[in-house]
């Protein structure tokens, strides 16, 4: 549903169903929790998450709404979400 044709040439992310957006969370979640632990297994080093990812989340933030770049809980709720 959320794929641009001649009667939608405006589709965007807020297309998809809602029920359609949970289920691949889950699957990517799953695939994301499977894919960790056979890193671990494998005995591959951690790579550490480099402070550009924090900066880069700032502005996506920033763009959305000044004041949530500006929210140091909420970066590090979506930094420890983005670990889980």
């Amino acid at each position: 549903p959320a794929y641009c044709k001649d009667d939608m040439p405006d589709a965007c992310y807020n297309d998809i169903p809602k029920k359609d957006l949970a289920e691949v969370r889950k699957i990517g979640s799953l695939v994301g929790k499977k894919g960790l632990a056979i890193l671990v297994k494998s005995g591959a080093p951690a790579v550490p998450r480099p402070p550009r990812a924090q900066e880069s989340l700032k502005l996506i933030l920033k763009s959305v709404d000044p004041k949530f770049a500006a929210d140091e809980s909420l970066i590090e709720k979506f930094m420890a979400w983005k670990k889980s």
